[in-house]
C-alpha cells in the first residue's frame, strides 16, 4: 500500500470516528483530521504525477543524440538542418530582400 493510500485509509477511519462521535466538537475534530489526511494524500498523488511526467521527459532527453538523428532520418530528413540551408545567404549576412 502506498503512502497516499495509507493517508486515505486514515481519512476514512477519521470519518468513521466522526460518525460515531456523540460530541459535536469531537465530530468536527475528526472531520478536520480526515480533511487533512485526504489533502496530504492528494498532494502526494500530485507530486507523483508530476514526477512521472518529468521523469518521462528527462528519459527522452537522455537518449543518445545519434538515436534522435537516426529517428529523424527515418522520418524523412535531418531535422538538425540549419534554418538557412534553403537560402543562398549565410547566417548573419545582411540581405534586404
Amino acid at each position: 500500500m502506498s503512502t497516499a493510500d495509507q493517508y486515505r485509509a486514515f481519512a476514512r477511519e477519521c470519518i468513521r470516528w466522526a460518525n460515531g462521535a456523540t460530541n459535536i466538537e469531537h465530530r468536527e475534530a475528526f472531520l478536520d483530521m480526515a480533511t487533512h489526511w485526504a489533502e496530504a494524500a492528494a498532494r502526494l498523488d500530485h507530486q507523483h504525477a508530476l514526477f512521472d511526467q518529468f521523469d518521462h521527459l528527462i528519459q527522452d532527453a537522455k537518449r543518445p543524440l545519434g538515436a534522435e538523428r537516426a529517428k529523424s532520418s527515418a522520418n524523412g530528413g535531418d531535422r538538425t538542418e540549419s534554418p538557412f540551408a534553403h537560402r543562398d545567404e549565410k547566417p548573419g549576412s545582411k540581405s534586404l530582400s
